[in-house]
C-alpha cells in the first residue's frame, strides 16, 4: 500500500522519480493526486531538478498536449520509474508512462500530478479528516 499525506487540502503522494531515457538525477516529488487527469505529468519545476531541460522537450516530435482547467499543457511521454516514499508492500519502484510537462507561464505554477493513468490501478482512499491517503492496488 502506497500512502500519501494531506496537503491543506490536496491529497499528496511522495515518490523518488528517475527517468533513465533522459539521464538526470532521482529527486523527491510530491506528486498531486488528480481523478480528473488523464495523463501523469512531471511539471518544469520538478523536471528541472532532476536536470532535465523541459523547453528542449518541446519541440520532440513525440510531443502531445493534455487539457484541464489550467487551459492546454504540452508534454512528451516518457517512461519514468516511481519509488513512493511510503509504499508498504513494494520492493522496486514502479515503472510508469509520465509526460514531461513544457516550460510556460502557466506550467510554472502548476505541481506534479498522478493523474487517471496510474490512480485507475489502484483503491484510492481519502480522507481529510483523518489527514490519510492510501492508494492499495487492485487485486
Amino acid at each position: 500500500m502506497i500512502r500519501g499525506f494531506i496537503d491543506g487540502r490536496a491529497p499528496r503522494i511522495a515518490a523518488f522519480v528517475s527517468v533513465p531515457a533522459l539521464g538526470g538525477t532521482p529527486v523527491q516529488v510530491r506528486f498531486l493526486l488528480d481523478t480528473g487527469a488523464a495523463t501523469s505529468l512531471i511539471s518544469p519545476v520538478d523536471s528541472r531538478a532532476m536536470g532535465l531541460n523541459p523547453r528542449q522537450l518541446v519541440d520532440d516530435p513525440r510531443a502531445a498536449s493534455a487539457g484541464g482547467i489550467g487551459g492546454t499543457i504540452r508534454y512528451v511521454a516518457v517512461v519514468a520509474f516511481l519509488d513512493f516514499v511510503e509504499d508498504t508492500a513494494r520492493l522496486k519502484p514502479y515503472r510508469a508512462p509520465i509526460g514531461i510537462a513544457e516550460s510556460s507561464a502557466a506550467s510554472e505554477v502548476l505541481p506534479s500530478i498522478l493523474g487517471m493513468d496510474f490512480i485507475s490501478a489502484f483503491r484510492l482512499t481519502v480522507s481529510v479528516l483523518e489527514h490519510r491517503v492510501e492508494l492499495a492496488p487492485i487485486s
